[in-house]
């Protein structure tokens, strides 16, 4: 399970880390608890994507996300699908939890 500062250190990683939409990263993380790894990532996705969580690199910091989750699991994973999944579900502006489950699914080998 990933926190905040784990999150904010992602988005350094391709930004400024700074957080202006506190809300909705805080009710996505009260929500995961107790959850499987990939409703986890779901609701973080949809919570930096779709709550524009960061100031900058939402796309890249939510794909980040999902990449670390997939290595910390040993799960194989395409970084190019990924990134093309991600620009899908910002572009399509998919906010459903169980259509981005299911394309997040697509991702992991």
């Amino acid at each position: 399970m990933f926190y905040k500062e784990e999150l904010v250190n992602l988005n350094k990683k391709v930004s400024n880390g700074n957080i202006v939409n506190k809300s909705s990263l805080d009710f996505a993380l009260s929500s995961i608890k107790d959850k499987p790894w990939f409703d986890q990532v779901a609701y973080l996705v949809r919570s930096i994507l779709i709550g524009h969580v960061f100031e900058d690199g939402n796309k890249r910091t939510a794909a980040l996300l999902m990449m670390a989750y997939c290595t910390e699991l040993e799960i194989g994973f395409d970084p190019e699908r990924i990134s093309e999944t991600i620009v899908t579900i910002t572009s399509k502006n998919i906010n459903n939890l169980g259509k981005i489950k299911r394309l997040l699914k697509n991702v992991v080998r």
